[in-house]
């Protein structure tokens, strides 16, 4: 019996050792801290947005970008690159960065019947066979050699692809991607584990750039990425040789462990105390708390919280109109919203100015957009909301700058914040205001973006903090700011920079909900991660009516609580 036991628990001991005294609780250095290994070793000196850079040291920047082409040798291991080429050599030491011919994408097959299929369990396509559909697969997806997809495909589980195979549209997998040499892959691959290229893959094309992210991105020679590649944790190019791909294990396998970790570490996950729902912060005639027990009602936050709600297709129809009949009577004169406060009587009065005119205006223009579509509004509310967006577009035409196009915090201050715009772009589109948010677009390139770096507000700030520099960028993830390629991109980048610090809540106790629900889609195992974080639920949080919102959809969206770190 004892040899037994010890036969299961001494393979769990570095696990066991691991959880009781964490060796990532502080980031990771670089390796190669010395100039030389840091800096990409080249016949002339590199520096970034150079036209080709041709790259055989061993550990390279944290960013590294080309206008043209990069060249990486065997062995060269990267976080972030960004090229119209990017393109991992046979040999160390020979690199031919001129002349290199881009590889050739096959010609997508004429246009068939679209079909969207969820399919329960793992799915393969069989071998040279052509399937035209948009997939969401539940367990692992695999293709056979020289099999063809043309649509997108999310797979629970992990993806392989055979010898040749080749997908014409998005893949994002909870797992791992496993693309066996030779495949070509048209639009962005997003994994939450692991991303292996094998030799002579093709991510994207000149014409139409792509993104590669993943927490792991391995490449073999001979492979080729028009646009971005992203690795969390680690990128690299490795030797061609069959590669050591660990898919996740069998469920029954998986059971045997899980029950003896239960033994080992005692409640599971589902057992700890819940952080409070969103329903918690109801005042009873049709409010909502912005934090638990706070007594202020900030308009803001609750129309946001119902526009992540609607976005999430939950049934809020009931609670959004008792909260439309108690906020739109309370509507200021200039179109504006106040904070409000409950007096001895409990009366509720205007107690405080809104945080931000802009996006009060821009959340209120979107609930309601998205409310309509729904056609959840009732006839008896149809004229109040209509003058609600009227009087909302009123004040964003008066914050608006006619020189630079961009929209400012308050009438009387000239500041401009990034994640305000973002989400006025977003509200315009919603509207069907397409004209207007296309030229907000340009004008938000045109302001925020310098020198490839979004500035997170107007005048520039003197010192950088995650509120808002962190947290402004992940309001351009899921309104259309960004390209999914870009979105993607951009999001293993910020990954590496502030998941750390935002899942710990080192800069301040908020849990920023937001930025889980604007990751879920590309990166639902951070999502996951994040709603872990906060269980079991510490006062210490400073949990708002918005992250209730926020962590409800997310499960709803089927995005449990299970973190793989």
């Amino acid at each position: 019996m004892t040899a037994t036991l010890l036969t299961f628990l001494i393979p769990l001991w570095p696990a066991w050792h691991e959880w009781r005294h964490p060796t990532d609780a502080q980031p990771l250095e670089l390796e190669g801290q010395g100039e030389g290994d840091l800096l990409p070793r080249v016949g002339e000196s590199a520096f970034f947005g150079q036209r080709v850079l041709c790259c055989q040291g061993k550990s390279l920047p944290p960013l590294l970008r080309a206008s043209e082409r990069i060249e990486l040798a065997e062995g060269s291991r990267f976080r972030q690159l960004q090229a119209p080429t990017i393109a991992a050599n046979a040999k160390s030491g020979a690199i031919g960065c001129e002349g290199v011919p881009a590889p050739t994408v096959p010609t997508t097959p004429p246009a068939l019947p679209m079909q969207h299929h969820r399919h329960f369990g793992s799915l393969h396509l069989k071998a040279h066979s052509t399937t035209r559909a948009d997939l969401v697969v539940t367990g692992d997806f695999s293709m056979g050699e020289g099999a063809l997809l043309i649509g997108h495909v999310k797979v629970h589980g992990d993806a392989r692809l055979g010898v040749g195979a080749a997908l014409h549209g998005a893949l994002f997998s909870e797992g791992s991607v496993l693309c066996q040499g030779g495949n070509c892959l048209s639009g962005p691959i997003a994994a939450g584990h692991r991303v292996f290229l094998g030799e002579g893959s093709t991510a994207g094309s000149m014409l139409q750039p792509s993104s590669v992210t993943g927490w792991e991105v391995l490449l073999q020679p001979g492979v080729s990425v028009h646009g971005d590649i992203a690795a969390v944790e680690r990128g690299e190019v490795v030797p061609i040789r069959s590669p050591r791909f660990m898919f996740r294990l069998p469920p029954w396998v998986r059971k045997i462990i899980g029950g003896l970790l239960l033994v080992l570490i005692g409640t599971p996950v589902s057992a700890a105390e819940e952080p409070p729902a969103f329903q918690a912060f109801h005042t009873g005639d049709g409010a909502y708390m912005t934090t638990f027990d706070s007594g202020i009602v900030d308009p803001y936050f609750i129309n946001k919280s119902f526009v992540i709600l609607l976005e999430a297709n939950a049934n809020v129809r009931a609670p959004l109109n008792e909260w439309l009949d108690w906020l739109l009577p309370r509507m200021r004169a200039d179109g504006g919203f106040d904070r409000f406060c409950r007096d001895q009587a409990q009366r509720w009065y205007a107690c405080k100015p809104a945080d931000a005119d802009d996006a009060t205006a821009a959340s209120v223009i979107e609930m309601i957009s998205l409310a309509k579509k729904k056609r959840w509004i009732p006839e008896r509310m149809r004229a109040s909301t209509q003058i609600a967006v009227r009087a909302s577009q009123g004040m964003l035409t008066r914050l608006r700058n006619p020189a630079s196009g961009l929209y400012r915090v308050f009438e009387d201050k000239e500041i401009y914040y990034l994640m305000d715009n973002a989400e006025i772009y977003s509200a315009l589109r919603a509207n069907g205001d397409q004209v207007e948010a296309d030229k907000l677009l340009k004008a938000m390139h045109q302001g925020f973006r310098q020198e490839g770096v979004w500035q997170p507000a107007l005048p520039k700030y003197d010192r950088e903090s995650f509120y808002p520099h962190g947290l402004a960028r992940s309001y351009l993830w899921n309104n259309g700011v960004l390209s999914t390629a870009e979105a993607g991109a951009d999001m293993a980048g910020w990954m590496s920079l502030y998941g750390d610090r935002w899942r710990r809540r080192v800069d301040d106790n908020f849990a920023w909900g937001l930025v889980a629900w604007g990751l879920h889609r590309l990166a639902p195992i951070e999502a996951a991660c994040w709603r872990r974080s906060v269980r079991p639920f510490s006062p210490d949080i400073g949990w708002t009516v918005l992250d209730a919102a926020a962590d409800a959809a997310l499960e709803m969206r089927g995005i449990g609580t299970q973190c793989p770190r």
